[in-house]
């Protein structure tokens, strides 16, 4: 008796599991295969855009899938995959009469398609464009000087480059917001004021970054950190050591594509002379325009 309900279960439970399997498309260039549903988890292999998968169950933005085995589960992040929707059979079959209804319906059957692919190839590009990493380089200028007692010096002209890298928070952990980022960046500077200028190799680190997006091309930032410059020139007014120089700064600006326009204030906490008979701490106003190149 036992086993005939063992059967009766089994012929009962088994076509629903596999109704239950849907087919997905892969749309983003490279997509981790990890070996549970975690982004902590090792990643056991990895599947190509457009590549088709069976999804077994889909559970706290997780699709499990069978990769290389027929018995044991994988999962892969479901945001990345795309529903392949089954084509609906028409089982009636038409005679002479009705072809010319049914020109107009294979013609709207054929945008409706043709609608679904535009849709979707519209899905994979945005997907694309939501990139985690990227490189970037940076020229910027503008005005600094020194603050000391209640005056400052003259401001001079500044100027400098830097060579960076952005990460985006989200590629540690998809709970995460992607519109936080950080950058880090190292360069060079010219500061100072004009009877007192100093050459710098700078480091700049932003770890606080939030962006909006208004569409896919045209964004606002905005981004906080701070800054640590080792001085190249060794004396100012020919007398003065020169010292290493650290302090806050931040940034606001404007995105277009790759290309961002920012600016930013920058505050330094150390004297940079500490041989000169006044205490000199650096202050700026600076422009900066930026370019990505998107990594992932």
């Amino acid at each position: 008796m036992k086993r005939i309900v063992l059967i009766l279960i089994c012929l009962i439970v088994l076509p629903i599991i596999a109704l239950a399997q849907d087919k997905y498309m892969v749309n983003t260039q490279e997509l981790n295969v990890r070996s549970r549903p975690s982004a902590k988890s090792s990643v056991v292999g990895k599947l190509r855009q457009g590549e088709i998968v069976t999804v077994y169950a889909i559970a706290n933005g997780w699709a499990s899938i069978k990769y290389k085995s027929k018995s044991k589960y994988h999962y892969v992040s479901a945001k990345y995959l795309v529903k392949i929707e089954p084509e609906k059979k028409d089982s009636h079959m038409p005679d002479k009469k009705d072809n010319k209804k049914n020109d107009h319906d294979n013609g709207y059957k054929h945008n409706h398609e043709s609608d679904r692919d535009h849709q979707k190839q519209k899905t994979i590009t945005r997907e694309n464009d939501d990139y985690l990493l990227s490189v970037f380089i940076d020229g910027f200028g503008g005005m600094t000087s020194y603050s000391w007692s209640n005056t400052r010096p003259k401001p001079a002209i500044s100027y400098g480059g830097d060579l960076g890298f952005r990460w985006k928070y989200r590629a540690f952990s998809h709970s995460i917001p992607k519109a936080l980022f950080g950058d880090i960046s190292v360069g060079y500077s010219h500061r100072g004021c004009n009877a007192y200028p100093i050459d710098y190799g700078t480091a700049h680190l932003f770890p606080i970054g939030y962006s909006y997006s208004f569409n896919r091309n045209i964004g606002v930032f905005i981004k906080a950190g701070g800054y640590f410059s080792y001085p190249i020139t060794g004396e100012i007014a020919g007398k003065y050591d020169t010292s290493i120089d650290y302090g806050v700064a931040g940034a606001i600006g404007c995105s277009f594509r790759n290309i961002e326009l920012g600016f930013s204030y920058e505050r330094g906490f150390a004297d940079v002379s500490e041989s000169a008979p006044v205490s000199l701490k650096n202050e700026g106003l600076f422009a900066t325009l930026y370019y990505h190149f998107r990594i992932k």
